[in-house]
């Protein structure tokens, strides 16, 4: 085989297909802020077939690799993950509870002075009765319906 065709095979297949599948894998059980921080990887990668071939080895080149091995450990450890406390856990359902009921106090409040709370109608008007009624009484007198009217 064409040395410079093999070339661009190893560059297809480690810095590009290999990295983007195994990216791609985690996500069907990782969270996607999880999964992405193994993308981070792709430059470890690069630098693997470089080795591999024969070139050289360069103090700048285990350092890098180092580094971003390093932060994806480090990102990923679940002991660096920030934990919500007992304490925060109890503040938010407070809050949602006195949310909850400032809603509820506001509804009652409203529906006792009469006023609209929006949405459909309790009741309807003498205006709205007689308009439903010429409509149904006009479809009922012409044979059409509602469904007669679309074909």
């Amino acid at each position: 085989m064409d040395p410079a065709v093999g070339a661009v095979l190893v560059i297809v297949v480690f810095p590009s297909a290999l990295p983007y599948r195994l990216g791609n894998g985690p996500l069907t059980v990782l969270p996607a802020g999880a999964a992405g921080v193994l993308l981070n990887l792709i430059t470890v990668f690069t630098a693997t077939p470089t080795i591999l071939t024969g070139h050289a080895c360069t103090l700048s080149r285990l350092i890098g690799g180092a580094v971003v091995i390093g932060g994806v450990i480090i990102t990923d450890a679940p002991s660096f993950h920030r934990r919500t406390t007992s304490q925060e856990q109890a503040a938010a359902q407070l809050e949602l509870e006195i949310a909850r009921e400032r809603v509820t106090d506001s509804v009652a409040e409203r529906r006792a002075t009469g006023k609209d709370l929006g949405g459909l109608r309790r009741t309807l008007t003498d205006a709205q009765i007689r308009t439903l009624l010429r409509r149904v009484g006009g479809s009922a007198r012409s044979g059409q319906t509602g469904a007669g009217r679309l074909r």
